[in-house]
């Protein structure tokens, strides 16, 4: 009966993002999917690399993980251009068919890791190095099908790498916001706020690479993906935005030593990293997607509000 609320919350998530014509679902499940993720991304990595100060905060983090059976059912077609002219990949069942299996199948070797960690078994590092593996290659496909699938044939190699970063981050800045609901100010923050500025410089050469390998091929496959982004109205601010979230933010305070050891400064630039990837993810899918505001609102508190139940009750008990 404890968790009779969540199950109701988790079928509402459900049937809000079937009924959605528009594709706004596309920003609220991708940012809900990286916190998912991210949180036993963090763990998996911490636990491979030996690392003893995840120990007191793994528990809540890896609460996150049986909300990974939710997102198999949250698959759905978005208002792809393709759609108009389906070939053997891009085909409106298989696009289903194929997401769905991959979200089960990492929510199924993530969860099984969960336990294993949980539990200090012998074999934790086996199922957090097949988390890790099979979070790579499903992220790899979601960012592929979810993303750049709007502009096909439009192709990157370093498109689905960031998205697998912003997930790790992602998972970092929700520990960040369990530090501070903790009021810990600890090792486990300052090694947080390390992290967070570490990724935050990571983040930002892969997307300048990026970037700047498009720009300068200058081939009008490549730099179309900017240039349709940059002619709509609030283009330019939305992609200065989120670098400014993602990169210049936390890796500016996070120079300052003490601001690595201040729950409230860690925990602001975890909402703050929270807000860029909604931000990025507006700015990659804007271009075809007709956004209805009050839909996104409800669709984030209850997407939100799901994650941020699990992490609490864990904590609590």
């Amino acid at each position: 009966m404890k968790r009779l609320p969540l199950l109701v919350a988790c079928a509402a998530l459900v049937v809000v993002v079937q009924l959605d014509k528009s594709g706004t679902h596309l920003l609220s499940v991708l940012v809900g999917m990286a916190l998912a993720m991210g949180g036993v991304l963090v763990v998996a990595a911490a636990e491979l690399s030996n690392a003893k100060w995840i120990a007191p905060v793994k528990r809540p983090l890896l609460a996150v993980a049986p909300v990974l059976f939710v997102f198999p059912l949250l698959v759905k077609v978005a208002p792809y251009p393709w759609l108009a002219h389906e070939n053997a990949w891009l085909r409106r069942d298989f696009f289903v068919a194929r997401d769905v299996v991959a979200l089960l199948v990492v929510a199924i070797v993530g969860n099984l890791f969960r336990r294993a960690s949980l539990a200090e078994s012998a074999a934790k590092g086996k199922w957090a190095v097949a988390y890790i593996l099979t979070f790579a290659a499903v992220k790899t496909l979601i960012a592929m099908d979810w993303v750049m699938s709007f502009d096909y044939p439009w192709v990157s190699t370093m498109f689905p790498v960031l998205y697998m970063v912003e997930c790790f981050c992602a998972g970092l800045a929700l520990l960040g916001l369990i530090c501070f609901a903790r009021r810990q100010s600890d090792g486990i923050l300052a090694d947080t706020a390390t992290l967070l500025f570490g990724f935050a410089l990571f983040w930002g050469g892969l997307y300048f690479a990026q970037y700047l390998t498009i720009w300068y091929g200058n081939l009008p496959d490549e730099v179309g993906f900017y240039t349709r982004r940059f002619a709509i109205r609030g283009g330019k601010c939305l992609f200065a935005s989120n670098a400014i979230l993602l990169f210049g933010i936390p890796f500016t305070l996070f120079l300052i030593h003490r601001a690595r050891q201040n729950v409230r400064v860690v925990s602001v630039v975890s909402l703050m990293i929270l807000a860029g990837l909604l931000v990025s993810r507006f700015f990659h899918i804007r271009p075809y997607v007709h956004i209805h505001l009050g839909l996104l609102v409800i669709q984030l508190v209850i997407m939100l509000g799901v994650i941020a139940a699990t992490v609490y009750r864990e904590r609590r008990q």
